[in-house]
């Protein structure tokens, strides 16, 4: 779940971004733990700021900042990666090289790493994507990591399903060779899309009905219950991930009790 900063929304409006909620919702999340009729409170939750924006350079440079600007220092559990957004490459060299750089920075920090993976706009396909996972995420057998929305943007449409069997194989083969991948994950936040969002039609049938099966084939314990809030209340992800996706109730329990990273 995104939790948002004043700061940031107002840079936000300087630009003339719309939101499409009101401030309070991107700021405070009293409400999702309280009940809400018959479903109980949500428990816990991982909490994801978005800075990452100040790291694209279109929005940096809009707000007439420089990449000294960008530096800040919190005290943190993770990193977000945003490829999309930072312009990443999966066929440029450095761009590769820096990512396997900030990942060891992380690994050594004992830091989660939260990829948003959205290659498919450079071109990228699966099998450049498994020589990466090697190449990025090889050498750190124990390094924790969560790939958002499944590698896409939303919904689980032919490129998000491609990716997860890549993933599957490679943690197949990781497990083979002696270096099983216990917290290397994939997260369904909007996956499956429940409704439009951001030009995204909702999951077809067909979509909602190839979910179950392609979780079982990684694992439900690679995989873990996300939300995307504010853009989707968790609630109601939690609901329709119930009634219309097909897995067991032991499936069920397994995702939405995970423990938090």
């Amino acid at each position: 779940m995104h939790l948002l900063g004043p700061k940031l929304i107002a840079d936000w409006k300087s630009l003339g971004v719309p939101c499409s909620r009101p401030d309070e919702v991107y700021l405070r999340l009293d409400s999702l733990f309280e009940p809400r009729g018959s479903e109980p409170a949500i428990a816990r939750a991982l909490l994801i700021p978005m800075p990452h924006y100040y790291g694209n350079e279109e929005f940096r440079t809009a707000l007439g900042l420089t990449l000294e600007d960008e530096h800040a220092e919190h005290p943190i559990r993770g990193v977000k990666l945003h490829l999309a957004s930072a312009g990443f490459r999966f066929d440029d060299a450095e761009h590769v090289a820096a990512l396997s750089n900030t990942v060891c920075w992380a690994h050594a920090r004992d830091l989660l790493v939260l990829l948003h993976l959205d290659p498919q706009r450079h071109g990228l396909v699966t099998a450049h994507l498994r020589r990466r996972l090697d190449e990025v995420f090889g050498p750190l057998p124990s390094m924790r990591v969560v790939i958002t929305h499944v590698s896409g943007s939303g919904g689980f449409g032919p490129w998000p399903r491609s990716v997860l069997e890549t993933i599957a194989t490679w943690l197949d083969s990781e497990q083979a060779a002696g270096r099983p991948r216990r917290e290397f994950f994939v997260d369904l936040s909007t996956v499956p899309l429940i409704r439009e969002s951001e030009g995204h039609p909702p999951s077809t049938d067909e979509e909602i009905s190839a979910l179950a099966p392609a979780v079982r084939r990684l694992g439900i314990d690679h995989v873990l219950f996300a939300s995307d809030y504010p853009v989707f209340d968790p609630r109601d992800q939690a609901v329709f991930l119930r009634e219309r996706c097909g897995l067991t109730e032991d499936e069920l329990t397994a995702l939405f009790a995970a423990p938090i990273l």
